[in-house]
């Protein structure tokens, strides 16, 4: 499953620095933290993202990603995920997983950052560290701890 989402976040303030904002290099390093909102099915829920290993060099990171009340069985369930920083490196065309253009260009039309630069067309280019906006494509690879479960019901 691929998740796409566009998170409703703040960044969680440093116990050394409690009015502590995030410039572009802090938000996209190893160890950062954050908590927001994912919106899915006209529902809402609670979510903390935690990077593991971020490399800005070659547009990459992978986290865990815990969401909180999602199902009775795992009222607190944590994936781990790999994801794609989009930029120089990886376009907004995914060019896997199904998908095609005309897919891709309604996911991303749905963020309101991305339709007041771009409308519902994909750019040919994005330099992420020249904008306010960073865009992402995270793949869920298995449940943390147990990896073996492949479904949740």
């Amino acid at each position: 499953r691929v998740l796409h989402t566009e998170l409703d976040t703040d960044c969680i303030p440093r116990a050394e620095l409690p009015d502590f904002a995030p410039t572009f290099c802090q938000a996209l390093e190893n160890g950062a933290v954050f908590r927001g909102h994912q919106t899915s099915n006209d529902k809402k829920y609670e979510v903390e993202v935690r990077f593991k290993h971020v490399d800005v060099g070659h547009s990459v990171l992978c986290g865990d990603l815990t969401i909180f009340g999602l199902t009775e069985q795992y009222p607190e369930m944590t994936t781990y995920f790999d994801a794609e920083i989009v930029g120089t490196r990886h376009s907004f065309e995914t060019q896997r997983w199904e998908t095609d253009e005309r897919i891709d260009a309604q996911h991303w039309s749905r963020f309101a950052s991305f339709k007041a630069m771009f409308g519902d067309r994909l750019p040919q280019s994005y330099d992420f560290m020249a904008n306010e906006y960073i865009y992402m494509r995270w793949k869920e690879q298995f449940l943390v701890p147990d990896p073996t479960v492949r479904a949740v019901k």
